[in-house]
């Protein structure tokens, strides 16, 4: 993709639906946040949830404290790992529970990464959500992971960057693409 921010914004054209159950959609996201995500989840006609993401929850959205009739309503939910600005870490433990809650409400977790190679050299590398996929089968139903070539090379206007998802995702997300997004 070119850059992750259009594809963060892109990826919610492409998979919430105009209503769940005759309601309208949620999109989960951490708060602090970053502004694509509010900014999909609305022109998407969702609501949009902000989840605290500070002290008190370890500085990574809790989705576990969700209640179930706003999770079963969820379209989407941002999960950043590690998260900007905090830094927080999810573990593998952390993120396979959050898969297996998109995987019984039905919604698609929106996994950004994009600051996955940035971490101090004295600690193992951040768990990604394929990792926790891994774990748990292999499959990436629910899932879709956003990683940023340009901010591991130092190149923020490189804007590079990829997505990685089920094949009837980024089937349908690729053809988002080539209409609004642009072309590879």
């Amino acid at each position: 993709v070119s850059g992750t921010r259009e594809a963060l914004f892109l990826i919610a054209l492409a998979a919430i639906p105009d209503n769940i159950a005759g309601e309208t959609p949620v999109v989960l996201m951490p708060n602090p946040f970053y502004q694509v995500y509010a900014g999909a989840a609305v022109l998407s006609g969702a609501e949009p949830i902000f989840l605290p993401a500070g002290p008190e929850t370890g500085f990574l959205p809790d989705l576990t404290a969700v209640e179930p009739e706003i999770l079963d309503r969820t379209a989407l939910a941002y999960y950043c790992s590690p998260a900007n600005p905090q830094g927080a870490i999810a573990d593998l433990e952390t993120l396979k529970s959050v898969i297996l809650l998109a995987r019984r409400h039905d919604f698609l977790l929106v996994s950004d990464e994009c600051y996955s190679e940035i971490y101090d050299r004295d600690v193992s590398p951040p768990t990604g959500a394929a990792e926790a996929c891994a774990a748990l089968g292999g499959t990436l139903e629910n899932v879709a992971i956003f990683n940023s070539l340009s901010k591991r090379s130092s190149a923020p206007g490189l804007r590079a960057g990829f997505v990685a998802g089920g094949a009837s995702l980024i089937q349908k997300f690729t053809r988002l693409r080539d209409y609004g997004g642009a072309p590879p």
